[in-house]
């Protein structure tokens, strides 16, 4: 699958160097700046890691045919890996504990609100993926003494617990959603549905449900789960444990978080502390055996 993508990002770049009549030649005495400027202009309707994947690929092509080509092997340097930026967090000025005024639900809220609000609240009080939120259907979710147990399938099987304050969110979105389908007809596995037809929801469902949860410019499904990873990293939870309930299969993930947050609180501290030269210190709770989120 990655020589099909890799194949195709070549093509993009012959097809483009063909139509601005870039020869052979000309590649052989490019420079690092002339090279880059064409990886823009290549990527400026894809994502954001694009360019960076197509540079170290143009870079290994040209150094395969001229190994000594100063241009090439400048090339992957002078664009910025986006994979490797800090993750993004709900209202991160507030790095510390991390937390947000828990959503409250009055009993006559239409289905839309109480729904979007329990798609919020898997995300941010139990850290699922958007495709997991998508695909979750009724028989994976049980209830054992202290609240809601998800059961999620696919690539990242796992039994996720839901953190005490989100129990009630989503038990009224359970209620209001019986309540809708007793009028439907034949059964609906799917947790959530996006209109009164009944349909499974979309990734575009999730997204505006989302920004409808939480006014906040940096609201997304990905924030809010990042969010919930580093609230269990400041409540001491074990890494073994954040590392189960994220579906993480490196210790990469999780290091991410933990730096992102130092720099984010030294940061702050240093703002504060402005003359003083002493390097602020991060202090996350002592490491114990959480069993539910927090």
């Amino acid at each position: 699958s990655s020589a099909r993508v890799y194949a195709c990002m070549w093509k993009k770049f012959t097809t483009y160097a063909h139509s601005e009549k870039i020869t052979i030649t000309s590649l052989q005495h490019a420079d690092a700046n002339f090279l880059c400027d064409q990886i823009l202009s290549i990527s400026k309707s894809s994502s954001t890691s694009y360019p960076k994947r197509l540079s170290q690929l143009v870079s290994r092509v040209i150094l395969h045919h001229w190994p000594t080509h100063h241009g090439a092997l400048e090339l992957p340097s002078m664009l910025e890996d986006n994979r490797k930026k800090d993750p993004a967090y709900l209202r991160s000025e507030a790095v510390g504990p991390l937390q947000i005024s828990p959503i409250t639900l009055s009993q006559d809220a239409d289905w839309r609100t109480v729904r979007d609000s329990a798609i919020f609240a898997l995300c941010f009080y139990a850290g699922l993926r958007l495709a997991e939120v998508m695909d979750l259907k009724m028989r994976d979710i049980e209830w054992d003494s202290d609240g809601f147990l998800l059961r999620i399938r696919g690539q990242r099987p796992r039994v996720v617990p839901m953190a005490k304050v989100g129990n009630p969110i989503l038990d009224q979105w359970i209620k209001t959603r019986g309540e809708m389908l007793k009028t439907a007809k034949g059964g609906h596995p799917h947790v959530f549905i996006s209109t009164a037809t009944f349909k499974p929801i979309t990734r575009l469902t999730v997204y505006r449900a989302i920004k409808h949860a939480i006014t906040e410019a940096n609201a997304t499904s990905t924030a809010a789960r990042n969010t919930f990873a580093a609230r269990q990293i400041f409540n001491g939870t074990e890494a073994d444990i954040i590392d189960e309930w994220m579906g993480y299969k490196t210790e990469f993930s999780l290091d991410r978080h933990k730096n992102a947050i130092t720099r984010s609180v030294q940061h702050k501290e240093k703002v504060r502390n402005r003359n003083s030269s002493s390097q602020p210190s991060v202090n996350f709770l002592s490491s114990k055996l959480n069993r539910r989120p927090g």
